[in-house]
C-alpha cells in the first residue's frame, strides 16, 4: 500500500495529509500529543518537519519488520529508526549517490561513514558498487547482497523482423528535468529537420506543461515532429518502444538508468 507523506510543493495538500495521518495515529494509539505537535508544526510553516512527522507516524502505524531505504539521500529521514534499532534497516547502493557523491563531497562521505555502521544490511545493484561501498564502510560482519535490476523479457520480446519505416520513429523516456538533456536531443532533431530527414520524436514522461521544453520546440520549429506524453503505465511504454526505431538517451548524468536496462 502506497502512503503519501504530502508534497512540499502544495502546502494546503500537505496540511490535509498531515492531519489525516495524525488522526489515523490517534485512532490506533490514542496518543493526542501527535496531533498537537502536527498543528504546531503547521503554524510554524515547517514543511520538511511535517513530512518527517508523517513518515515517523506512518512507519509506527505499519510497524514493519524491515525498512528499505532506496537511496543514500534518504538516510537523514531515517535517523530516528537507525538510532532506536526497533526495525531492521536495509539500504540500497546504486548509481551516483554510491559511486560519485561520497568521493567528491567530503561532508557527504563523513555523514555516510557515521551512519553506515548502524545499517543492518545493504543491497547493491552490482558487484562494482558493492566494492565501492566498502570504501565508505567495511566490516567482517557487514551484510551486503548483490541483486541486479530485474526485467521480464516476456513483457518486451525481441523483434527479429525489423521493418524500415518511411518516418524515423525516435523515443525518449524520462521526467522533464534539465539533467535529462532534452534540450540537446531537440537541437539534434533540429539538425535532422535541416537535413530533410522525416522523423517523429516521442518523449514519454515529459509534461505537456513544461515551459522550457515547449519553448525550445517552438523556437526550433519542431511542433509537427515532437509528441510529449505524460506519465503512462509500463505496458504502454513497451508499446511505444515496440513502435520505435531509435532510443535517444541524452541524460547529462545518470546512476543506473532503468530506461536503458
Amino acid at each position: 500500500n502506497y502512503i503519501s507523506l504530502g508534497s512540499s510543493q502544495n502546502y494546503l495538500s500537505l496540511i490535509v495529509r498531515s492531519i489525516i495521518i495524525s488522526l489515523c495515529y490517534i485512532f490506533k494509539t490514542g496518543n493526542l500529543r501527535t496531533l498537537i505537535n502536527t498543528i504546531k508544526t503547521i503554524f510554524l510553516l515547517n514543511k520538511k518537519q511535517l513530512q518527517q512527522e508523517n513518515l515517523n507516524q506512518s512507519i509506527k502505524l505499519i510497524n514493519p519488520d524491515i525498512i528499505h531505504v532506496q537511496w543514500q539521500s534518504l538516510v537523514p529521514w531515517c535517523e530516528e529508526f537507525l538510532l532506536e534499532e526497533k526495525y531492521k534497516i536495509i539500504l540500497s547502493q546504486r548509481g551516483y549517490q554510491s559511486n560519485v557523491r561520497p568521493f567528491v563531497n567530503q561532508e557527504n562521505l563523513d555523514y555516510l561513514q557515521q551512519w553506515y555502521p548502524k545499517v543492518d544490511g545493504f543491497h547493491s545493484v552490482s558487484n562494482a558498487i558493492s566494492k565501492t561501498g566498502d570504501q565508505i564502510y567495511h566490516s567482517e560482519s557487514k551484510i551486503d547482497k548483490v541483486v541486479y535490476s530485474g526485467f521480464d523479457f516476456n513483457e518486451l520480446c525481441f523483434n527479429s523482423n525489423y521493418k524500415k519505416q518511411n518516418v524515423l520513429q525516435i523515443l525518449s523516456v524520462g521526467r522533464p528535468h534539465w539533467i535529462k538533456g532534452y534540450d540537446d536531443a531537440l537541437k539534434a532533431c533540429s539538425i535532422l529537420k535541416q537535413k530533410g530527414i522525416d522523423f517523429h520524436y516521442t518523449i514519454v514522461g515529459a509534461s505537456k506543461n513544461n515551459e522550457e521544453i515547449l519553448y525550445l520546440i517552438n523556437c526550433l520549429g519542431l511542433e509537427s515532429h515532437i509528441q510529449l506524453i505524460d506519465k503512462i503505465a509500463q505496458d504502454e511504454v513497451y508499446h511505444y518502444m515496440n513502435k520505435s526505431n531509435v532510443l535517444i538517451f541524452p541524460s547529462i548524468m545518470e546512476g543506473l538508468p532503468n530506461v536503458v536496462v
